[in-house]
């Protein structure tokens, strides 16, 4: 008698097995943005340290004319 108040059907098995499936699915997902968007960042702080230096060997170029 150990499966009292714990038997469910298969088609609720599926429904539940389904439901974690799309919960794992859209969790990826979010991953994946998150990833993207990480990568994104490191990409413009680069872009923006190489502006810095590049505006600063400029006023060093003019500061020495």
């Amino acid at each position: 008698m150990l499966g009292i108040g714990f038997s469910q059907t298969r088609a609720e098995l599926e429904k539940k097995r389904e439901k974690i499936n799309r919960e794992i699915a859209e969790l990826q997902k979010t991953l994946k943005e998150t990833t993207t968007e990480k990568i994104l960042t490191q990409k413009q702080v680069s872009a923006l340290s190489s502006q810095i230096n590049l505006r600063e060997e400029k006023i060093t170029t003019i500061s020495l004319n």
